[in-house]
């Protein structure tokens, strides 16, 4: 299909299972990493006018990016390059540590556009720039819990509110019902429950309660309770 991106992703699934926050956060770090193609002409000089990125959710990372037999698409004049990230990773980010999601897929972006862009002598100065913002994407799960910084549900739900998409306020919304229906995330919501912003917790409960009075005594009870720490 014709477009008239600098920078494309997709993702596809090599095993079974699910990311909720996926495309929002990949659309997120899509977004950024395009503007620095943008801002510094990068794909000016290029004999492609756009890279592709397959993000491949499978058992392990596979960071080296793998590129098409014919590596510039007659067609659609696009370099297309896909890489893997363990699915597993994936999941336990999107559950618990949505920011850690975010920049694992911004790290494979980057990694991935800056890779193409040394292949074809294109300038990285602006790309590298934005990689040193990021660490590594880890290999095992204790790496992976010991990256995260998360240590609540609010710090998801506020990650997740400065995502001012259609996507994203949906993301939002369904990131704080999935607390109120896991009984340890409800109960680390009420630990925490003083640092998110009143104004952000009144938009959640009144969108909730719209459609149904199902989690009204949790709503009443998450509200008595930011009054109390307060």
């Amino acid at each position: 299909m014709a477009h008239n991106r600098k920078f494309c992703t997709a993702a596809t699934s090599l095993i079974m299972g699910r990311i909720k926050n996926d495309t929002t956060q990949g659309i997120k770090a899509r977004d950024i990493i395009e503007e620095i193609l943008i801002e510094g002409k990068t794909l000016d000089p290029a004999p492609f006018r756009c890279i592709g990125l397959i993000y491949r959710y499978g058992t392990k990372n596979m960071l080296e990016p793998e590129y098409e037999r014919i590596e510039i698409h007659p067609k659609y004049n696009e370099v297309s390059v896909a890489i893997e990230l363990q699915m597993e990773h994936l999941i336990w980010c999107d559950k618990n540590d949505i920011e850690l999601l975010f920049e694992i897929l911004m790290i494979g972006g980057l990694d991935s556009v800056i890779h193409v862009c040394e292949r074809y002598n294109l300038e990285t100065a602006l790309l590298k720039e934005e990689r040193k913002k990021y660490r590594e994407i880890p290999g095992t799960s204790d790496e992976l819990k010991a990256m995260s910084r998360c240590r609540s549900p609010v710090d998801n739900l506020m990650f997740l509110s400065t995502n001012e998409t259609a996507l994203g306020i949906k993301d939002f919304h369904n990131f704080f019902l999935d607390t109120l229906n896991t009984a340890d995330h409800y109960e680390a919501l009420k630990d925490h429950i003083q640092e998110l912003p009143l104004e952000i917790l009144q938009d959640l409960m009144d969108k909730k309660l719209e459609k149904s009075d199902f989690h009204k005594p949790q709503c009443e009870e998450l509200l008595a309770l930011w009054h109390r720490k307060h």
